[in-house]
This record gives C-alpha cells, sequence and structure tokens, in this order.
C-alpha cells in the first residue's frame, strides 16, 4: 500500500494558508533529516516537520501515528497558531479517496511546547500537533451524501435494505416446488448530523411540532409534514445512489458522538 502522505499535507495546507490570507508567508514542509541540515531560516518562512513513527496493522487497516512540530515565523507565532488551529479543525476525521486507497486523518490542535528559542537574529516558537493516519485499501465507504441538494457531513451512517419474499409453489410440476419472489422491500437509512442549522432540518423540526409545512398551523395528533420528502444523493464506494426520495420515521436530538452535539435520523424509502 502506497500513499504520498506529504503531499497530501502540503495540498490541504496551501488551501487554509489561501483562505486566511497568509499568502505572504511561505510553508516549508521537510523530514527530519532535511530540516537538520538548514544553515539558515528565512524571518517569514515557517518549518514544519513530520516524524512518522512505528506503524501497526490491524483487520488490513494500517494506522500510522505522525508527530508534527512546527517552527513558527520569526519573533511572533499568531500565523502559525492560527494557520494550523485551522489545518486540525477542518481536516480532523476527514476521509481522503486516493486511488484505492481509503485514508482517514486525525489532528489535535497545536500546543507550544517552547518559545523564545534564539534562532539567527531573532526568536521562533515551536508548536506540536499529534496526528493519526488510518489507511485501507479498497474500501466501500460513504464518499459524500447531500439531503436536498445540501452537502452533509454525517458522523455516522447505516444503510440497511430488507426484502419479504413470496414464497410460491412452482406449477406444472410433479415436485413440491416453492420459488421465493420479491413481494415488498424496503430501503433505511440511519445517519448522526452535528446538531447545526442545516436547511431541510427545518422541515424535520416542523414534522416533530406536527406542524403544516406549508401553512405552519399546528395540529393535534396529526403531522401534515410527516408526508414530506428528502432526496438523498450519496456515494458508496463507487456506487451512486441517485435522488432516492425518503421519508422521515425518527428524529433524536441531545445525542453526544465524539463530544460533538449531534442529531439521529431514521429515513425510509
Amino acid at each position: 500500500m502506497t500513499f504520498d502522505y506529504e503531499n497530501l499535507f502540503i495540498s490541504q495546507l496551501n488551501e487554509v494558508k489561501e483562505r486566511l490570507g497568509f499568502d505572504n508567508y511561505k510553508f516549508d514542509v521537510e523530514e527530519e533529516q532535511n530540516f537538520i541540515k538548514k544553515q539558515f531560516l528565512d524571518k517569514d518562512t515557517i518549518y514544519v516537520v513530520i516524524k512518522h513513527l512505528q506503524n501497526s496493522i490491524e483487520l488490513n487497516v494500517n494506522s500510522q501515528p505522525l508527530q508534527i512540530f512546527i517552527l513558527s515565523e520569526q519573533n511572533s507565532m499568531e500565523v502559525a497558531k492560527a494557520v494550523f488551529t485551522d489545518f486540525a479543525r477542518t481536516y480532523n476525521w476527514k476521509v481522503i479517496y486516493n486511488t484505492d486507497v481509503w485514508a482517514k486523518q486525525q489532528y489535535t490542535e497545536p500546543v507550544s511546547i517552547s518559545n523564545f528559542n534564539e534562532i539567527d537574529s531573532g526568536y521562533r516558537s515551536i508548536l506540536y500537533i499529534s496526528a493519526m493516519l488510518y489507511l485501507m485499501e479498497d474500501v466501500i465507504d460513504l464518499k459524500s451524501m447531500k439531503i436536498n441538494n445540501e452537502n452533509v457531513n454525517a458522523l455516522s451512517f447505516d444503510i440497511s435494505y430488507a426484502m419479504t419474499p413470496n414464497t410460491q409453489q412452482v406449477t406444472g410440476t410433479s415436485e413440491f416446488i416453492s420459488k421465493s419472489v420479491k413481494s415488498v422491500s424496503t430501503l433505511t437509512i440511519n445517519i448522526s448530523i452535528p446538531a447545526v442549522k442545516y436547511t431541510f432540518m427545518t422541515k424535520i423540526l416542523s414534522i416533530m411540532n406536527e406542524t403544516d409545512t406549508t401553512t405552519n398551523d399546528t395540529n393535534d395528533g396529526l403531522a401534515l409534514g410527516g408526508n414530506e420528502n428528502f432526496y438523498f444523493d450519496f456515494y458508496l464506494g463507487d456506487v451512486h445512489f441517485v435522488n432516492k426520495k425518503m421519508k422521515l420515521i425518527a428524529c433524536d436530538f441531545g445525542t453526544m458522538i465524539n463530544n460533538v452535539p449531534a442529531i439521529k435520523l431514521g429515513f425510509v424509502l
């Protein structure tokens, strides 16, 4: 299994740097040995050293612990702190699909482990991030999901298919042979999402409040909103589930997943 983490790291780092408007700063990502060889450090360059620790393999999952050391810009650490705090928050638990390799990233936020280090003509701080990279090949997993054309970040995702057979005896033969044919089938999706203000949540709250979503009238004992459709579009592996028209069957608030307030939702086709 081959996976170029350094190129991924640099690409993601450049995205954060551009988004935060720090284009005048350079970021030099090095291996530990190459960094030690440097004789002079540029004052507007932030240096990053990625150290790969001993990995472990279990059930075809390659778990690679990483240590990321950041040497801040000269005489400050505001830029380095801002960029790598945003980096950790953006890409923590982010899944990447690179050809046949599935990669999940995990990061802690940066912490200062040393300050006022005299280097060249100024001072620098050293920040540290603990990271973990999980790698697996040929994985069938949820790649992306939209509900009512809105991108949704799922904390957990379960999909199940059930078919009720209709067992019929085969006629025209002397043997007692039965053949099962499909009578009815159901597709059920259960997801947990962060408790944030997705647009489609307005419909869900109206259904819970037994409110007609067209008139906002509350109806005792009759949830007119329960007839609302939710349109799902998602990928499982390379299979595209397009425009699946689902009905809400369950909604639970007050859940905590990885210390994140979450909402559990159940839908049926």
